[in-house]
């Protein structure tokens, strides 16, 4: 094999791990209980003792943190569980 071929071959090697890699990190979504806890300040912001829809709070959630449904409902339960949020059926209140 002559060099040409070989530092190609190690060129996609590691392309081909970057990717991977960013592929698995972006599977997981992190998250800071204070960054949690500004930006359902920010959702419910001008709503105050107002309820959102699930629905709704949802799509306010993806746009804040660019994220996938899923990750959106991870996010919904996790404030649920630190107490920023009471879920009334299908409305969302903040506490």
């Amino acid at each position: 094999m002559s060099n040409t071929t070989i530092v190609t071959i190690i060129i996609l090697v590691v392309v081909f791990a970057l990717v991977i890699f960013n592929y698995l990190h972006k599977k997981h979504i992190h998250y800071n209980p204070d960054d949690l806890k500004k930006s359902i300040d920010r959702i419910f912001e001008g709503k105050e003792g107002q309820a959102l829809t699930r629905i709704e709070f949802l799509k306010r959630l993806r746009t804040e943190y660019n994220s996938s449904r899923k990750d959106a409902l991870f996010l919904l339960g996790k404030a649920s569980d630190n107490g920023l949020i009471e879920i009334d059926g299908q409305e969302i209140k903040k506490k």
